[in-house]
């Protein structure tokens, strides 16, 4: 029993910093796969990224529609949960075209909020949007944003698009306020706020081709179901 005490005390001298560091490694890692393990699934996610100011209650009810709109469970836990998130932006234009109007207007601080959007769009979970057309030109000369035509037939598209205005869509996008769920539900957006969704990011590509293939194939279910809602009425 001595010999066994004074090696344990050996090793704890020569090897304190390296077993505290250990177990503090440890006590991190199993924090991490605690949380992920009780981490919310959500059928889809959404984000707003625009000039209009959103509140958590905004967000709440935005996300309470988005799910009684696709109206089925994607993820296979028995909810219909969507995330509603939200990136304020405003380019230097809609600043002058606000002061222009109000000369008392003054912009929330969006330190930051630019290179927020692109790291949401690149590596984040939204798959589905609601954007500025300033934002979402920043990508459209890429291939991240997904072809209407990849969600809807072709004849389901032309029939969507046969009576909307000229330049409120491409193949790409739609204005939200022309489909009848960005009218019912989100009329408080800016009028050129477009409705589109983005591929798989790279950071989920990474999590597996089977995972992030059921990510993006809920995301276009979701989309399907927008477009669908209100073609009975």
């Amino acid at each position: 029993m001595e010999r066994l005490k004074k090696k344990l005390e050996n090793y704890w001298y020569h090897y304190k910093t390296h077993t505290l560091l250990g177990l503090l490694a440890l006590a991190v890692c199993l924090a991490a796969l605690v949380q992920c393990a009780s981490a919310e699934e959500y059928d889809t996610y959404i984000t707003y990224a625009g000039p209009c100011r959103l509140y958590d209650n905004d967000l709440e009810e935005g996300a309470m529609y988005a799910a009684s709109v696709i109206g089925r469970d994607l993820t296979g836990d028995g909810k219909v949960k969507v995330s509603f998130n939200r990136i304020f932006y405003m380019t230097e234009e809609q600043i002058r075209a606000e002061f222009a109007m109000d000369p008392t207007f003054t912009v929330p601080s969006q330190e930051g909020n630019f290179e927020k959007f692109c790291r949401e769009f690149e590596a984040g979970d939204t798959v589905i949007w609601f954007v500025d057309p300033a934002l979402y030109a920043e990508y459209a000369k890429t291939d991240d944003w997904v072809s209407m035509l990849e969600v809807l037939d072709t004849d389901t598209w032309r029939d969507l698009t046969a009576t909307l205005p000229d330049g409120s869509f491409d193949q790409y996008s739609v204005r939200l306020l022309e489909t009848e769920f960005g009218k019912t539900f989100f009329s408080y957006l800016p009028d050129d706020t477009l409705l589109c969704m983005r591929r798989s990011s790279n950071y989920t590509a990474m999590k597996g081709q089977t995972e992030s293939g059921e990510f993006y194939d809920r995301g276009v279910e979701a989309m399907r179901a927008i477009f669908e809602y209100g073609k009975n009425k």
